[in-house]
């Protein structure tokens, strides 16, 4: 079955991000763009936000996209702000791109591409390349390269990683286009390993993503293992549309491995994604990888409307694909038993008949130019089903079409097999090679270490002929200090001892001045805890006595025990004053003794 799902998409971020936000990708960073957008003024400031928020929708939601990048068009427009439109013609790509509109994408890019150079935008330049590299079709594969090499050039002269990785990943797509899938896989683990160290998500995941597809054909479980590494990061950070792309291999990995329930659940999760998005083409794909794991399953019921759905959609899809599905349904009338016929609602008799008609729609579509194992699989299923009808002859004729073109194919998969174990053969020769340098760096670094190791011996050597000299020294010091020492030492301990006096001393006073303090404060504050007292039991006598007499009679020794308070607290205060004066003076000593 043909591959419906291969995603080398065209995800590069143009660096129009704003300090700001620069902490911020994917979904995150959407949000932060959307708050700030209402309180914007129609400047440049508001057509940089409506770019920013068009490119980060365009792993997420190309509608979006596209709505952003025609408002900061339109306003950019009427500010005659080239750098703005220019931008805002870029980022229209990725819609018209997952539409298949390709001439579209070419036309913006062009306009845009003519602006930025008249405004030397380097950048955006830069990013313009790379998007035509994608929209171009493979027959302007020598217009594409030379691109790359541009953005290439430009990248290392400026030192900027990110284009650096975008022409690498450039380079590798146009090898892959070109089947030339060992040097598909170098360039595009060169722009991986650059992508690392610009920390850009989108990036990153892109670069998985292709080195994923390299491996699809050659090595399952590297790619289930890259695109597992994709997925995470468009999980972490909302790319939906790529992840429901890569959900989408991922399924079609699990089914060819007879994995049919992992084929199911990553397609249904493909699906469901897409349905979202609203998004045609991906739908008309997912629903078509369904049904073929469906078939391996032999649940010709769900295969039958899952690839009926597909079908439906046809005109969203390449010929290609649309081949596939007609081999898909006729696969399905043929190999279907009888139950299944029964619960689908044919008889075996119509069974074959709309056999014969797809399969004969496969074989029509597919002389048109497709892959010749689609060709071989629409001429064998139409021969099976023109021997069920009876049609004996033509079923003769059908098997030998078959037989012509597989075999066809069975050269042309040979050089497929060729084509792998060369990539697999460079592969590990680079490997090879890649031993041999770090053996080379390895020895390298062995003997600069024991050139290291015999500068520093010599150098331990010297320093030891140097400390020796300088111990001798020490000595002739030494004795010379050592009767220095005795005295200075008598000198200390006398004077540790002396302080050790006076510091007994300090104490000593220091008691006798607080017994001194607390004698004379606490005489007025018992007068006022004694008062205090008795003022809490007049004021009890008041709110409980029912006379008049009474309460006037406890008013009075009330108003008399407060005067009493304040009287004994204001000479308490005065004591405090005065110590607090003398103590500025010097004297509470002395003032403490005459009281």
């Amino acid at each position: 079955m043909l591959l419906k799902f291969i995603f080398l998409w065209s995800t590069f971020f143009l660096a129009q991000t704003s300090f700001l936000f620069a902490q911020k990708q994917g979904q995150a960073l959407i949000d932060s763009l959307i708050v700030e957008l209402p309180k914007a003024k129609p400047d440049t400031n508001k057509v940089k936000l409506l770019n920013m928020l068009s490119y980060n929708y365009s792993g997420i939601d190309s509608r979006e996209t596209m709505s952003y990048a025609s408002q900061a068009l339109e306003l950019a427009t009427n500010l005659k702000w080239n750098k703005g439109i220019a931008t805002a013609l870029l980022n229209t790509e990725p819609y018209y791109v997952r539409q298949r509109e390709n001439d579209s994408a070419i036309a913006n890019l062009l306009k845009a591409l003519h602006i930025a150079e008249k405004e030397k935008e380097w950048r955006i330049v830069c990013q313009i390349k790379i998007y035509l590299i994608w929209v171009y079709p493979p027959s302007a594969y020598t217009t594409s390269r030379a691109l790359c090499e541009e953005v290439l050039a430009l990248s290392k002269q400026k030192n900027d990683k990110f284009f650096e990785a975008s022409a690498l990943w450039g380079i590798g797509s146009l090898y892959y286009t070109l089947s030339d899938f060992a040097k598909a896989l170098e360039f595009f683990q060169k722009a991986n390993k650059v992508a690392e160290e610009t920390n850009d998500a989108h990036l990153i995941q892109s670069t998985f993503t292709n080195i994923a597809a390299v491996f699809f054909f050659y090595d399952v479980p590297k790619a289930i293992q890259n695109y597992k590494s994709a997925a995470a990061i468009c999980e972490q950070y909302g790319y939906v549309q790529d992840l429901a792309f890569i959900y989408g291999n991922l399924s079609l990995l699990y089914t060819d491995g007879m994995n049919f329930e992992l084929g199911v659940e990553y397609n249904k999760k493909s699906l469901a994604l897409f349905e979202r998005l609203d998004e045609k083409p991906g739908m008309a794909a997912a629903y078509g990888n369904i049904g073929y794991t469906y078939i391996g399953m032999q649940d010709y019921v769900q295969a039958l409307q899952f690839t009926q759905k597909a079908l439906d959609l046809s005109k969203y899809l390449p010929p290609a694909q649309t081949v596939d599905n007609l081999i898909d349904m006729a696969r399905i009338y043929t190999e279907a038993p009888p139950a299944a016929l029964q619960a689908i609602g044919v008889t075996a008799g119509e069974a074959h008949k709309k056999a014969i008609d797809y399969g004969s729609r496969a074989v029509e579509l597919g002389k048109k130019g497709t892959a010749l194992t689609q060709l071989s699989d629409a001429y064998k299923y139409l021969s099976l089903a023109n021997q069920k009808q009876g049609n004996h002859e033509q079923a003769l004729v059908n098997f030998k079409e078959y037989i012509t073109v597989r075999d066809s194919s069975f050269n042309l998969s040979k050089k497929t097999e060729i084509t792998r174990r060369d990539m697999q053969f460079e592969f590990d020769k680079k490997q090879l090679s890649d031993s041999i340098q770090n053996a080379e760096m390895k020895k390298a670094e062995g003997l600069k270490l024991q050139r290291q190791r015999t500068y520093t011996y010599t150098s331990f050597a010297g320093i030891g002929l140097l400390l020796l000299l300088l111990f001798v020294i020490f000595r002739v010091y030494q004795k010379k200090k050592k009767s220095n020492a005795l005295l200075l030492k008598t000198l200390e301990e006398l004077t540790a001892a002396q302080q050790q006096l006076i510091k007994s001393e300090k104490m000593a006073a220091f008691g006798s001045l607080a017994t001194r303090l607390a004698h004379e404060i606490q005489n007025p504050l018992n007068f006022v805890n004694n008062f205090s007292d008795l003022s809490t039991d007049l004021v009890n006598e008041i709110l409980n006595s029912d006379k008049q007499e009474d309460k006037a009679d406890a008013a009075q020794q009330l108003i008399a025990n407060l005067d009493k308070i304040n009287h004994h607290g204001k000479r308490a205060e005065s004591f405090i004053k005065q110590l607090l004066k003398h103590g500025r003076d010097g004297t509470a000593h002395e003032y403490l003794g005459d009281s």
